[in-house]
């Protein structure tokens, strides 16, 4: 057919589009996450064929598993701009569960996400592909489990009053993240394994005989994606340590753990600063002060710990195994200084007992 004469093309505008009381279930066959969403409702204003025209929205929605999300600001469908004011309220990170079974063993007993802040998107033009957020982020209540219903670990709040993360530039920055009331349990199993280790979900390997060579790795990118952390504050985080593979069974707990990490970067050239102190079990004291990189901690690590005024009666196993007496009366204090530079290690550790007294 011929081309139809060139002219002015239509041009469709909906000065109100409103929709109210929407319900979806959703599933992702992917990840094997599925939520339901209810009570969707939207308002546009200036939609229309011409995508190049900005359009403004007031959405808002509630999950069945629990939560409420909200978005009010401007869009541009042509080059996919936005612009919103965003708010998560108490978003439940159960339905997160499928996902987080492919790596650990591990339920989501508990736990919701919450966050205020502004969302821009595309800002750069009309082929930018930039994502940046900026504002407060929260988890309240996390409670993860092991398969038998015990506890691995938790926290009450981890808080974050304003971050910056962006895509394409890749950073995260926040200037404090405060952990607060954290949980966790370290054991060493009966085959002197880590708990841990244990609740790491292995990848199913195929009926082939032979192994397929792995491709040798390439160079890795230098910090491909920038993480800084002003200040990471503990306040009364507590550890329990259980050693299974003794006769008798060792159990230690520290506890009233605080203190911050200052410093905290994927740049391998920082160096993060730690001051924490806490008690161990009744009248012993533990303290923590020094300086690495977690994101490299082979290439400059300096880290004094300190424990004083330590009960050795709860040491008995150990003293069991090893000496062949129980431990009737004595106190420990320990003073060790690692250093580890270019995976070289330098340790110079002070013992100090007092008023040992070897039982049966």
């Amino acid at each position: 057919a011929s081309a139809a004469p060139a002219g002015a093309p239509w041009i469709a505008v909906a000065k109100s589009v409103e929709l109210s009381k929407f319900s979806a279930a959703v599933e992702d066959q992917g990840t094997g996450i599925t939520f339901h969403v209810q009570d969707l409702a939207m308002k546009l204003e200036g939609a229309g064929s011409d995508l190049t025209q900005p359009v403004k929205f007031d959405a808002g929605l509630n999950l069945r598993e629990g939560g409420q999300l909200s978005a009010q600001g401007t869009a541009v469908p042509a080059r996919g701009a936005l612009e919103a004011d965003v708010r998560v309220k108490q978003l439940a990170l159960a339905p997160l569960q499928p996902l987080l079974g492919k790596y650990v063993k591990l339920t989501i007993a508990g736990g919701s996400v919450s966050a205020q802040g502004r969302l821009v998107a595309g800002a750069g033009g009309a082929k930018s592909t930039g994502l940046r957020y900026v504002g407060g982020f929260d988890i309240d209540g996390l409670a993860l489990n092991e398969e038998d219903g015990e506890l691995f670990a938790a926290w009450k709040n981890v808080a974050i009053d304003k971050l910056t993360a962006s895509l394409a530039p890749d950073l995260l920055e926040i200037p404090e993240l405060r952990v607060v009331e954290p949980n966790a349990k370290l054991i060493i199993e009966n085959d002197r394994s880590f708990n841990a280790a244990r609740l790491l979900v292995r990848p199913a390997t195929s009926g082939a005989t032979a192994e397929a060579p792995r491709p040798e790795p390439g160079p890795a990118a230098d910090d491909p994606f920038p993480v800084r952390i002003q200040r990471l504050r503990f306040q009364n985080a507590t550890l329990d340590f259980t050693d299974l593979s003794l006769r008798p069974q060792f159990g230690a707990k520290i506890y009233e753990l605080s203190g911050v990490v200052t410093g905290l970067s994927s740049n391998r050239d920082s160096r993060s600063q730690i001051e924490l102190e806490g008690r161990v079990d009744e009248f012993g004291l533990a303290r923590i002060r020094g300086e690495l990189n977690p994101f490299a901690p082979r290439g400059n690590t300096d880290v004094s710990v300190v424990f004083k005024n330590v009960d050795m009666v709860s040491a008995t196993p150990y003293s069991m195994k090893f000496a062949g007496y129980r431990i009737a009366e004595g106190k420990i204090s320990l003073d060790l200084q690692y250093k580890v530079r270019n995976s070289q290690l330098e340790g110079a550790n002070q013992i100090v007992i007092d008023k040992l007294t070897l039982g049966e």
